[in-house]
C-alpha cells in the first residue's frame, strides 16, 4: 500500500509544507519552508524518518548554545555550565521553546512562547537577572512565568510552589 505524500501546512521540525510533492532522478521531494523563513524541496523520506528536521538552523543554534556555555563558563568564574543550576535551568528553558524533538514542545515554542532575546544566547545574562531579582532559588520552588501568555522575559519570571503553579495554569480553549 502506498503512502500519501504530506499535505500543504503538515508539519516535520522546523519544516512546513509548501507545496506538491514532485519526483526528480527518482526521488520524491516535497516544497517546504523552514520557521527561519529559508525554503527549500527536502526528501519526503527525510521528513518522515525525522533526518530533516530543519534547513540547518537548529544545528546552527545547538552549537551556537555549546558556544556560549563554554565562553559563559570561562568568563564568570563558575563550574562549568553544566554543574550550575541556574545553567542547566536556562537550557531546559531554551529546549522547552526551540527544540521540537523535546517532550513538552509543544505546551513552549509549539504555542510560540520564547526567551527574551537578551537571555536566549547568553546564559550569563539569564542568570545574573535571577540573582540580582529573585536571588536563590527557595526550597520547594521552581521559577514560573507570571503571564503564561507571555514569554521568558524580564518581570515575567518568578520563583513559585507547585501549588501556585497549578492556580497559574492556561485556561483550556473551548472547541
Amino acid at each position: 500500500m502506498r503512502i500519501p505524500p504530506p499535505s500543504i501546512g503538515d508539519r516535520f521540525g522546523r519544516w512546513t509544507v509548501t507545496g506538491e510533492s514532485f519526483r526528480d532522478f527518482g526521488h520524491s521531494l516535497i516544497p517546504c519552508r523552514c520557521d527561519c523563513g529559508i525554503e527549500r524541496s527536502v526528501f519526503i523520506f527525510a521528513l518522515r524518518n525525522g533526518r530533516s528536521g530543519s534547513c540547518g538552523c537548529l544545528k546552527r543554534e545547538q552549537v551556537t548554545t555549546l558556544v556560549v556555555r563554554t565562553r559563559w563558563a570561562d568568563s564568570h568564574g563558575r563550574a562549568a555550565g553544566d554543574k550550575d543550576p541556574l545553567y542547566r535551568l536556562w537550557l531546559r528553558i531554551c529546549k522547552r521553546c526551540y527544540n521540537p524533538q523535546a517532550h513538552n514542545y509543544h505546551w513552549y515554542g509549539g504555542r510560540d512562547i520564547q526567551v527574551w532575546d537578551g537571555w536566549r544566547g547568553n546564559a550569563g545574562a539569564f542568570i545574573e537577572y535571577i540573582e540580582k531579582n529573585l536571588g536563590p532559588c527557595p526550597k520547594g520552588m521552581s521559577l514560573d512565568r507570571i503571564d503564561n501568555e507571555r514569554n521568558y522575559e524580564p518581570g515575567n519570571i518568578r520563583w513559585a510552589t507547585a501549588k501556585e503553579q497549578a492556580v497559574n495554569r492556561r485556561k483550556p480553549t473551548a472547541g
